[in-house]
């Protein structure tokens, strides 16, 4: 009878023993668990400023081509006004040459 009540003691010892390493290894996983989960809060914060930042350039880029677009369109329409007035201009220079070939033939049917 001793002997059966000392072998449940040593077995209820050895399932205790078991426990506690089932419980030693189960509070590692957890520790391990919080570890993973402040990289991963670190690593989010850390996304999140760079999603910002992302943000904010391609907002300053989107106003700084919209700033572009109105500089070449005012550079087209400068350039468009600078073709009619060139054109103007040419056609005066050739009024003007035909005026002093005339009269450079005048001259030359005086001098005659």
């Amino acid at each position: 009878m001793l002997l059966d009540l000392d072998e449940m003691v040593q077995d209820h010892e050895r399932t205790i023993e078991a426990q506690q390493q089932k419980i030693k290894e189960q509070a590692k996983e957890i520790d391990d668990l919080n570890t993973t989960i402040a990289r991963l809060r670190h690593q989010y914060k850390h996304t999140c400023q760079t999603v910002r930042e992302i943000t904010s350039n391609a907002n300053d880029n989107k106003v700084r081509l919209g700033s572009l677009d109105r500089s070449f369109q005012r550079l087209a329409a400068n350039g468009t006004k600078l073709t009619a007035t060139i054109t103007r201009q040419g056609k005066q220079i050739e009024r003007l040459q035909k005026r002093v070939d005339s009269a450079a033939s005048k001259s030359v049917s005086l001098q005659v």
